[in-house]
């Protein structure tokens, strides 16, 4: 009984080799169609539970996240990748990791799959300069995996 749980149930930071499903709203898409930072709404101020939220992809299949995220798109997304900018500092060595988070409110969402659910944290410390820039580097990941794997919804982005 989910009553009974005591909340929240939070996880060690998921390891690098590690694949998350990160859905995108529609509504966050450039006119020409690629993901934005819009997708990853980060602020300094935010809890724990109120991070960018990702399925993990070894708890729940693609199949599933598909149905539960629809009609989003959904990006399979590295951690390594997210956390480690090419080319800039370890963001992990700073903080900012993946961990599996459990509250009533994602139980209820993810349902069997409640396991499942993960939010990106520990970006509450960067600068306002850095914490832009990885906006835009996690947008940039999210635009690459959408070209590299065309099967990830079966509608496209509006055009506007």
């Amino acid at each position: 009984m989910a009553d009974s749980i005591a909340y929240p149930i939070v996880g060690a930071p998921l390891p690098h080799e590690a694949n998350v499903y990160r859905a995108l709203r529609l509504e966050s898409f450039s006119p020409e169609g690629d993901p934005t930072e819009a997708h990853f709404i980060m602020k300094k101020k935010h809890r724990t539970e109120e991070g960018p939220s990702h399925g993990i992809c070894d708890l729940i299949p693609r199949e599933h996240a598909e149905r539960l995220f629809h009609p989003q798109r959904i990006a399979k997304l590295n951690v390594s990748e997210m956390v480690n900018p090419s080319g800039g500092q370890s963001l992990s060595e700073r903080g900012v990791v993946v961990i599996p988070y459990r509250d009533a409110k994602s139980d209820e969402f993810y349902k069997e799959y409640a396991e499942a659910h993960a939010v990106l944290t520990g970006y509450q410390d960067l600068t306002n300069k850095e914490l832009n820039e990885f906006k835009r580097h996690l947008a940039s990941l999210a635009k690459k995996a959408l070209e590299a794997d065309k099967s990830t919804t079966n509608i496209d982005p509006p055009k506007t």
